[in-house]
């Protein structure tokens, strides 16, 4: 999982697989801050799915907790929701962390 493709997002083709529910996000937490609150992987997930709910019925948050690039993948009930997160994704000054508003580690 350490090579993530970078291509530019706008260019979403419209299909109907069901990867198009399926939105990677990156730089979302470093292992360090893993490392030093016990609790943050759920309350960064329960973050995470709350700020997404903004843009459509999320079904699942994945957090993958040994990837050093922050990654999260979350899955939408839709297509529509999946393309309008990564419209904000886009829109996001300089780090995907950015679109989240400010998470509380402590």
């Amino acid at each position: 999982m350490a090579d993530w493709d970078d291509d530019d997002p706008s260019k979403i083709a419209d299909t109907t697989s069901k990867y198009d529910k399926v939105v990677i996000l990156r730089h979302m937490f470093t292992l360090k801050q893993l490392d030093e609150e016990p609790t943050a992987i759920l309350d960064l997930k329960e973050d995470i799915r709350e700020e997404c709910e903004k843009l459509g019925d999320v079904t699942n948050v994945v957090l993958y907790d040994k990837e050093e690039d922050g990654i999260v993948s979350v899955r939408f009930a839709n297509a529509e929701s999946a393309k309008a997160c990564v419209g904000v994704y886009i829109s996001a000054p300089s780090s995907l962390s950015l679109i989240f508003v400010k998470l509380d580690w402590g």
